[in-house]
């Protein structure tokens, strides 16, 4: 039997070194093609995360358009203690008015004599009385209150004099 010599030797080591990188470069491709799939998908996330944040922003930013001019509606901010309509104003035939909070839901105040030289002396203390809480907090918070004002009469005019006095009184008239 022939013994190895140096070269055959070397050609061997060489050659179980050559078979130990080729292992170690597929080894480290699989590596790192592991390591492209998770980054790709940590890049899908954060487009749909950015897409995400750029509809919030757009959101926040018509908040603030609002806000700078001071129109915000209080329903609208975070802490949600202030209902969509405050309460339901209700211009009778009988001239008479009631207001009903939407806390209680009930007719809680009645204003009559709807005379057009005493209608806002009787109407701006009833409302301003039952809706005091609500009143403060819209000064504070600088947003706006909505009434819902329905005229179960045929006479126009009284209902717009009401819709001018709830306006004066910081208050937005809606009819729902």
């Amino acid at each position: 039997m022939r013994r190895r010599g140096r070269s055959d030797a070397m050609m061997y080591s060489i050659s179980e070194f050559a078979f130990i990188l080729a292992f170690l470069c597929i080894g480290i491709g699989a590596l790192l093609y592991g390591r492209l799939r998770a980054a790709e998908r940590i890049a899908e996330s954060h487009e749909k995360e950015i897409e995400f944040l750029t509809a919030e922003v757009k959101f926040l930013n018509e908040l603030l358009e609002e806000k700078q001019y001071g129109n915000v509606p209080c329903w609208r901010r975070p802490d949600g203690t202030i209902p969509f309509v405050v309460g339901r104003l209700t211009i009778h035939a009988g001239d008479s008015i009631s207001l009903a909070s939407a806390r209680t839901g009930t007719p809680t105040r009645r204003v009559s004599n709807l005379g057009a030289d005493v209608l806002e002396r009787n109407l701006r203390p009833a409302v301003a009385d039952l809706f005091q809480s609500e009143l403060s907090y819209a000064g504070e918070y600088n947003c706006y209150l909505r009434i819902e004002v329905a005229n179960e009469t045929d006479n126009f005019p009284i209902y717009r004099d009401v819709a001018a006095i709830v306006t004066r009184i910081g208050m937005v008239a809606v009819h729902e």
